[in-house]
């Protein structure tokens, strides 16, 4: 599979060399409205023609498709067991908690993982028997056209049919230079994705047309992408802040409007949190796992730089430099893993005794409210690890991410200059998943695809904006 993947990526670069002048050949030319239906079909059978040749490579190499957490779960869902953790995958117990606790056999009713990705595997699962991980990477193939397809609706609703082309154009570029992680990996990257787009999507619809329809198609959606997609937590306020300003300078139909999104939010959101608080006792609306993984990119990787911030005379796993240091250290797979199985011995010496007695939910709240301890006493360290950890997101995939996150920065300023909320709902989306990077170190490339197709579509229209300003300016 390496070959394969070092190809695609050599191929990748080459292309992202000659993207960004051809996008701006091809979006400065006029295009009229019937033009439209052409592009989506050429749109359309490009990204079909790719998942095909993706698939393809797939089939001579079945044997390195693999699944993590989420593969677990649905295989356990799958073999009527419920939404669980086998005992050997779960997370935050070790054998202090009884052989039992994480004996292999055993399962344990879990809240790990985002459940819409999970359920749908699972049903591949049960359906398609021993084929399942092949039936998997078609699935997540089938997810990928839909991305790009998306990609190129919500550029075509903003800018037009060419700017909706180019932005498909970039975010295939994109993906296929990671496609080892969503063709070999069972895993909900493009799931999120298209989640991610849906709720673009229905925004843009809500601002171009503030009724009562599209207020509760913007919340529904608003729901189901924060189930679909975890890190897309803070769309909900962007949900709301749309909603307002949509109706503006009305308050009164701004506040009903706000009401009506966060109700339909809220109602598709209830049973799978209500199923958690049955189970666990406590309210998560999500999921679980976010304390410990904040833990890890704030005290954990803080301790590195200075130790003598961890309580009790606990010592890190290993040192860093500085804060620059040590997130770029914490990406590396070893030093990963070494924090990661540095978390639970932690809070075994600091609180042994309470940490014992609580479930999963419990115990990754005791995390996040270290974590935010952490961040309350030693604020300075926490903004420097915050700082070198959004730098880091912004260039996880690359030279050309960064590129991209550039034009799509610009293209945040531009909305608000030209009050431009079409564009501004876009940036909105890009800062809310940015965020909780701010705690949480970027690992892997696939934590930012899922917000990839929304900067792309932005730094599309930001190249389009510009290029229209200065040809007036030129006229002129």
């Amino acid at each position: 599979m390496g070959d394969c993947v070092t190809t695609i990526a050599m191929r990748t670069m080459l292309a992202a060399r000659t993207t960004l002048s051809l996008s701006q050949a091809v979006i400065d030319q006029p295009c009229r409205p019937k033009q439209v239906a052409s592009f989506r079909f050429i749109v359309l059978t490009g990204a079909t023609l790719i998942a095909l040749l993706l698939g393809a490579r797939m089939l001579g190499n079945q044997q390195a498709i693999a699944g993590w957490e989420a593969y677990a779960i649905a295989r356990a869902v799958a073999t009527g067991h419920g939404y669980s953790f086998p005992g050997e995958n779960r997370r935050l117990f070790d054998q202090e908690d009884g052989p039992d606790a994480v004996k292999r056999g055993r399962f344990f009713p879990t809240a790990w993982v985002d459940p819409v990705y999970t359920y749908a595997l699972a049903a591949i699962i049960r359906g398609t028997g021993s084929w399942h991980r092949v039936a998997g990477s078609c699935f997540n193939l089938l997810l990928f056209i839909s991305v790009v397809v998306l990609t190129f609706e919500c550029g075509c609703r903003i800018e037009g049919p060419r700017v909706g082309a180019v932005a498909a154009l970039l975010v295939t570029v994109v993906l296929c230079g990671f496609s080892h992680r969503w063709v070999y990996e069972l895993s909900n990257t493009l799931m999120a994705g298209v989640a991610v787009l849906t709720f673009a999507v229905a925004a843009q619809g809500l601002v171009s047309n503030p009724a009562l329809t599209s207020q509760y198609r913007l919340g529904v959606t608003t729901g189901f992408t924060m189930l679909a997609c975890p890190g897309a937590t803070a769309f909900f306020l962007v949900a709301l802040l749309v909603a307002f300003l949509a109706c503006w300078p009305g308050w009164r139909s701004g506040l009903r409007s706000v009401i009506a999104v966060a109700c339909a939010a809220i109602l598709v959101l209830m049973p799978w949190a209500g199923r958690n608080y049955l189970v666990f006792g406590e309210f998560v609306p999500l999921r679980t796992g976010a304390g410990q993984i904040t833990f890890i990119g704030v005290v954990a990787t803080g301790a590195t730089v200075e130790p003598q911030t961890l309580k009790g005379g606990v010592n890190p796993p290993w040192r860093a430099r500085s804060a620059q240091d040590a997130v770029a250290k914490a990406q590396q797979r070893d030093e990963r893993k070494a924090l990661e199985a540095f978390q639970v011995p932690y809070a075994r010496a600091i609180d042994g005794r309470r940490y014992g007695a609580l479930n999963e939910a419990q115990r990754d709240r005791w995390f996040s409210e270290e974590s935010r301890q952490y961040v309350a006493r030693y604020p300075v360290l926490a903004a420097e690890l915050a700082f070198w950890k959004i730098m880091a997101f912004a260039s996880v995939t690359g030279i050309f991410g960064v590129v991209l996150m550039l034009c799509a920065t610009l293209g945040g300023v531009m909305a608000i200059v030209r009050r431009r909320l079409d564009l501004f709902v876009l940036a909105m989306c890009i800062a809310a998943f940015m965020a909780p990077f701010a705690l949480v170190v970027p690992y892997f490339a696939r934590y930012r695809l899922p917000i990839e197709p929304i900067v792309v579509i932005l730094a599309a229209a930001t190249v389009s904006e510009l290029r229209k300003s200065i040809k007036t300016q030129t006229t002129a």
